[in-house]
């Protein structure tokens, strides 16, 4: 360890506590056995179990990711006994205690080992100690602890790359660490007879390693919370280090500063990952309500920055109750959220009228997400309505996806087009399909997505005050939102510009359903023409091509009509030259299962493509046509043509 026994016994603990001053003296005079006892004694009798229990839900329940759900708790916490560990959902074997510093996942899946060293799987033990009392859960905790600190040799701060290089040490690892597994094992086995005196010494010391890394090294953005929130776990539970109040009021003005120039004031945390909104928000709820439990002080507009981050998931919800997928985010169910947010906020009106379906009553039917670059339209709020979600949103401060110009679509109960989502941080085709922008349903050039991430910038707190590039104008019968991409396709960076304006004829045209007209223009700045292609996903349903019209079979009698005057194609399970085709299995190690594509093609230095949206809720659809021009485009239902200007400001549709 990096800390000497004498500096922790002499300089680190707060000696103007009594009992830690006779530590220190047992320490100074030889007695190192005597010391390490009343050291162990004096935990027990300052940290309070039944406290911190009334916070923290003794009974845990183990997900599927660190444990085996067809299982009991305790059948879960006999194989951590006997060296069976769970990471990402793959199980190892290690045939006695842990090895800390080995890879089990069958192909060497990063995550695997990084994850294993976030200590879940200790507190499979704690719990099932808590539930039993049985000593061996509490031994096979110090033989599994005690091979972790020797193992753990802390690398000192500050670190460069969050430590990455360090699997034991990475500064998310050793925040979820500090902020969860450790203060939950802490408190489980507190008063066993079966853990060692020198056990409470030596990890008492880890903590303050943990502490010191921790202040000394933060990163940025969601790891940054985290990281953070465990710093100020130890600063409210361990209150007997010297610096305990320091390193607590370091991570709550840091986390206090990163609320304000993380979050857009729309609502959305600036990675724009659902997933990670979620991160972000249990994070800093947890900072602040852990404060709250233990007296201390918190900034006292903690709490509302804290609400802003809830608004991001009725302002996005689909018609079914989820938030579409975002970069590395996947479908959040809004309610849960809602319901989640009562808890702690019981007094806030806001999250009872959504849950109760009175989000009309707080949010117009189309919601405007300015700085974060997003619209959701809507013909109402009910489960059968129709919804599309457009962004034309900054490039992701973290975790993103060149999915620019993006679109997904639900109408009368089905989910029509959606995004590939997240898939496993690995280096496999699934993931990088995922995250480029054949798994998105926006524009691709001669073959090549977008490629945002060689003249992206880090984020810098001033960024939260810009906004975006989206542009919309709203009526009661009509909806038109624009976008533009224009950082380039591919590693050569390919100098195309892609704009997009998506209307929405929300009361129909003469009679008929409410559909979408997408127009996408594509401009070569280098004066050669090029194939400009759009890509769409209906998922995992029946896909039939007459001509120029696609018909997604969406179940239940609901379809989605694509029509388009371009080139229309299909592609099933494409290996080459283009992976494509596919979407993510269950099975990380499966890897994909072949889905349906289609993709429109137009080809020329200036290329205007019309697509046509028509959802139905019974597969009754009128005959339908489109073309367009740099001008203005037309639409032909049932061989009754209907003629729009697109408008100077491209934002105007107008009959002619």
């Amino acid at each position: 360890m990096l800390l000497t026994e004498k500096r922790f016994y002499t300089e680190e603990l707060d000696l103007t506590i009594p009992a830690l001053a006779a530590v220190r003296d047992l320490y100074v005079a030889g007695r190192e056995e005597e010391a390490e006892h009343a050291f162990a004694e004096f935990l027990k009798s300052f940290l309070d179990v039944e406290k911190y229990f009334s916070y923290v839900d003794r009974n845990m329940s183990p997900g599927s990711s660190i444990s085996d759900t067809s299982l009991t708790l305790e059948e879960n916490a006999d194989l951590v006994c006997r060296g069976v560990v769970r990471s990402c959902s793959y199980t190892y074997d290690y045939e006695g205690d842990i090895d800390w510093t080995f890879n089990g996942a069958p192909d060497g899946y990063r995550e695997w080992i990084w994850q294993l060293n976030r200590h879940h799987v200790l507190k499979i033990l704690a719990g099932a100690y808590n539930k039993t009392g049985d000593e061996k859960y509490a031994e096979a905790f110090a033989r599994n602890m005690s091979n972790w600190i020797d193992a753990a040799e802390c690398p000192g701060w500050p670190v460069p790359n969050r430590c990455s290089q360090y699997p034991l040490w990475r500064t998310i690892s050793a925040g979820i660490r500090m902020g969860g597994a450790w203060p939950y094992c802490i408190h489980s086995f507190l008063h066993s007879p079966s853990i060692p005196d020198k056990l409470w010494v030596r990890v008492a010391m880890s903590i303050w390693e943990h502490a010191e890394f921790l202040m000394n090294s933060p990163s940025s953005l969601n790891w940054l919370d985290i990281e953070m929130s465990g710093l100020n776990g130890i600063g409210c539970y361990y209150r007997f280090y010297k610096k305990s109040e320091d390193w607590r009021m370091f991570a709550v003005n840091m986390l206090s500063n990163e609320l304000k120039t993380q979050v857009y004031p729309d609502g959305f945390q600036c990675e724009l990952t659902t997933g990670y909104q979620s991160v972000v928000l249990t994070t800093n709820l947890g900072v602040y309500n852990t404060a709250k439990h233990y007296g201390l002080h918190i900034p006292s507009d903690f709490s509302d920055n804290i609400k802003l981050l809830y608004t991001m998931y009725p302002k996005l919800m689909r018609p079914d109750g989820k938030t579409p997928c975002t970069n590395d985010g996947g479908q959040v169910a809004v309610k849960a959220w809602m319901e989640h947010g009562l808890r702690h906020f019981p007094d806030e009106k806001y999250f009872t009228d959504i849950i109760e379906g009175r989000v009309s009553e707080i949010y117009p039917r189309d919601v405007v997400m300015p700085y974060s670059g997003m619209i959701t339209m809507r013909t109402g709020w009910g489960p059968e309505d129709i919804w599309l979600f457009f962004e034309s949103a900054p490039f992701g401060a973290g975790h993103q996806h060149d999915d620019k110009l993006n679109i997904n679509l639900s109408a009368y109960g089905k989910n029509l087009l959606n995004v590939l989502g997240n898939f496993a941080y690995d280096k496999s085709k699934m993931r990088s399909l995922c995250v480029r922008t054949r798994g998105h349903n926006t524009g691709i050039v001669d073959g090549k997505g977008q490629n945002a991430r060689p003249t992206h910038t880090a984020w810098s707190p001033e960024k939260v005050s810009i906004k975006s590039d989206l542009e919309t104008n709203i009526t009661e019968d009509t909806v038109v939102a624009y976008g533009k991409y224009n950082r380039g396709y591919g590693n050569a960076l390919i100098p195309v510009t892609h704009e997009r304006k998506v209307v929405f004829f929300r009361t129909g045209i003469e009679g008929s359903l409410p559909f979408f007209v997408l127009l996408d223009d594509f401009t070569a700045a280098d004066g050669l023409d090029h194939e400009c292609e759009l890509n769409f996903i209906p998922y995992d349903v029946p896909v039939t091509i007459r001509g120029r019209h696609a018909t997604v079979e969406a179940g239940d009698g609901v379809t989605l009509e694509l029509v388009t005057h371009a080139g229309l194609r299909t592609a099933t399970g494409v290996d080459a030259p283009e992976y494509m085709g596919y979407r993510p299995a269950k099975d990380r190690l499966a890897e994909h299962t072949p889905t349906t594509y289609i993709t429109v093609h137009g080809y020329g230095e200036k290329v205007h493509l019309a697509t046509v949206l028509y959802p139905t809720p019974d597969g009754n659809a009128p005959e339908i046509a489109v073309s367009c021009d740099a001008e203005s485009f037309t639409v032909t239902l049932d061989g009754k043509e209907h003629k729009f200007d697109r408008g100077e400001d491209f934002l105007t549709t107008t009959p002619v």
